[in-house]
């Protein structure tokens, strides 16, 4: 067991400093003489991302497979916080199995625009909601040995400069609305660290005296490490005053070495270290401890948690009758998302690498569904549709007792890290879908 006071006392000033800024970009520095473990962290709103194994980025971990479940968003639709700890668990339990330590997430912001650039990683725009699921996904994680650093606190709900962006919100806004999720998570299930955001640190509420971290340590007496949003780092003077411990991603040894030397000559600089070094050594001495929990992992058990978590957060917004479809009936399917699903979103960090990869096309043939055709509608990368697109979906479409569209973006059009321009369909779809309701009644 990592004794917390003794590590502190015989670590000299240099090796304190490397606990404050990463190792590399997914983990922190250890501290091997006083038994202080490195962490390892990674995203998994929606799965283990891989994304440790990317562009040699963590050459020493391997490539990894998962279970892609229900996207946050998706899972909010289900107003079931059993069923997200149950997701968060099995995520977990994969986590264990690839010696991660600590996930960074649940994203405990509220979707306060449908152009944000991470939209599906937030529980909805109800912060009641919002904090009930966070708080739901943070005890899952952490009852099966894996740390939570609730991510996204506060006031990030759009991409579009995200580490420098001010808000200006007034109190009852930024109490009730924006900080609501994150006192219900940090109070029900108190999460190993926080992830601040940039503009937690620099925005305040409109009298212009507290920023919010200020508020997580003093109001909700959260104790627990506070760490930067990735790509947020700064020097350790105004990362120490803003109340924040560990600055992702490392390696940073410039600042290291500057902390260490102004720390060795200002006593209220190293007081500071000294609380940010305890809080990094505490969470790891929360890591050590929880290894000691026994767990499995079934991928199997997994693969039907996340089709059972898909049942119950699906969303019919309406059925004229046409529901559920013959399997006797010719049924025209329209569209590349048929075969190629578009379930979460395309870039360097953001994807998991499934282990199942299904379609709806393939399971309305599974289903029994002899009698299909099959057009594109669009290009699978862009989503346009042009005029040769439509005239063979229309086509279809005549001979067709039914015809199902899978309308929306194209493959590239979604990337984590940007906010969405519109919400309209590409180019030619809304067209497409006009012509075929006009040949076919059972669109």
């Amino acid at each position: 067991m990592l004794d917390i006071d003794n590590s502190l006392e015989y670590m000299d000033i240099g090796q304190k400093a490397r606990l404050i800024y990463g190792k590399s970009f997914w983990r922190t520095w250890p501290v091997r003489e006083q038994a202080v473990p490195s962490l390892l962290f990674t995203e998994a709103p929606n799965g283990l991302r891989g994304c440790a194994a990317y562009a040699g980025i963590e050459p020493e971990h391997p490539s990894i497979t998962s279970v892609c479940y229900p996207s946050p968003s998706m899972l909010a639709n289900s107003f079931d916080p059993s069923l997200v700890a149950q997701v968060a668990q099995a995520i977990a339990r994969e986590c264990r199995r690839a010696h991660v330590s600590c996930v960074i997430g649940p994203n405990a912001s509220i979707k306060r625009h449908p152009l944000a650039g991470n939209a599906s990683g937030c529980y909805g725009e109800d912060p009641l909601l919002a904090g009930s699921l966070a708080a739901a996904y943070v005890d899952g994680v952490q009852t099966q040995g894996i740390g939570a650093a609730l991510s996204g606190f506060a006031l990030a709900n759009q991409q579009r400069g995200r580490l420098s962006n001010v808000a200006a919100v007034d109190e009852r806004a930024l109490r009730e609305l924006h900080l609501r999720p994150f006192e219900i998570a940090v109070k029900k299930s108190k999460p190993w660290a926080v992830l601040a955001s940039p503009t937690a640190a620099e925005s305040t509420a409109d009298n212009g005296l507290r920023n919010t971290i200020s508020v997580l340590r003093d109001d909700w007496e959260f104790d627990g490490a506070v760490l930067t949003e990735w790509g947020g780092a700064s020097d350790a003077g105004p990362m120490f005053a803003a109340g924040i411990d560990i600055s992702m991603p490392g390696p940073d040894e410039e600042r290291t070495a500057e902390l260490a030397k102004s720390a060795a000559s200002d006593e209220e600089l190293a007081g500071k270290l000294e609380t940010a070094a305890r809080r990094a050594v505490a969470l790891a001495a929360k890591h050590q401890q929880a290894q000691e929990l026994a767990f499995t992992c079934d991928d199997g058990e997994n693969i039907e948690l996340a089709r059972r978590a898909a049942e119950e957060s699906v969303v019919l917004l309406r059925n004229d009758g046409m529901l559920p479809l013959n399997r006797e009936h010719d049924v025209a399917i329209i569209g590349a998302l048929a075969k190629n699903p578009l379930i979460q979103e395309d870039g360097f960090f953001a994807r998991v690498d499934s282990l199942v990869n299904d379609c709806a096309y393939d399971a309305l043939v599974q289903a029994g569904c002899t009698h299909i055709a099959y057009a594109d509608g669009y290009d699978e990368q862009t989503g346009v549709a042009d005029e040769e697109h439509i005239d063979r979906a229309v086509q279809l479409s005549r001979v067709a007792s039914s015809v199902v569209v899978f309308a929306g973006p194209g493959t590239r059009s979604l990337v984590p890290g940007v906010d969405r321009t519109d919400m309209g369909l590409p180019q030619g779809q809304a067209d497409m879908i006009q012509r075929l309701c006009e040949e076919n009644e059972n669109v």
